[in-house]
């Protein structure tokens, strides 16, 4: 979590605010449903993030996942979500994977001597070019995560990412709707908390 909390801060601005969310999954019957905090980024580091907390709290039950992008204030409802137009940078462009939209499920499936089929979400991952520099199991599919300078969130910027993000998505077979820029993704290091899941994203 903390490893990858440092790379993909890396090149973010002091003074944007990192987002961590937990969200109950339906089969559990936790309270609150929903648990935002923001971090003040300083020096490349959300500040304050109590790791030991936060896997406590997916320990609990919740999925824990982060914003892909930064946002320009906290979070003034710790049970709510920031939007979209809360956006301040884009320090990465991403693509979802979702295992159930490939003919070979998440892995891909096997012939008749054991092999796998360039079929599943794991081949759509691997064809992506450019390379991307993070591909994250996710326990339902992969996300892939593509670091970039960071872009001031202009509504000019919001479209042109935007455009971009479809683009990748139609050209690789991702998911068409995880283009929106208050997506949110799985947290590295947490455990995937869905029923039928229970492995470490």
């Amino acid at each position: 979590m903390r490893t990858f909390a440092r790379w993909l801060l890396a090149d973010a601005p002091d003074g944007v605010f990192f987002e961590l969310t937990a969200i109950a999954p339906p089969h559990f019957d936790l309270k609150p449903r929903v648990m935002t905090q923001s971090y003040e980024v300083r020096g490349h580091v959300a500040a304050g993030v109590l790791w030991d907390r936060v896997a406590a709290v997916n320990a609990d039950g919740y999925g824990v996942y982060y914003a892909l992008t930064l946002k320009r204030n906290a979070v003034p409802d710790m049970h709510a979500r920031s939007k979209e137009n809360d956006t301040a940078v884009v320090s990465v462009l991403w693509a979802d994977f979702d295992g159930g939209d490939f003919p070979g499920g998440k892995d891909g499936s096997r012939d008749e001597a054991g092999y796998l089929r360039d079929d599943g979400a794991l081949d759509g991952l691997l064809s992506v070019w450019p390379p991307m520099h993070a591909a994250i199991d996710s326990g339902g599919g992969y996300h892939g995560l593509w670091r970039i300078e960071p872009v001031e969130a202009t509504p000019e910027n919001m479209r042109r990412v935007k455009a971009i993000l479809r683009g990748i998505a139609k050209k690789h077979g991702a998911d068409p709707h995880a283009v929106d820029l208050a997506r949110v993704f799985r947290l590295p290091g947490t455990v995937n908390t869905k029923a039928g899941r229970g492995q470490v994203c």
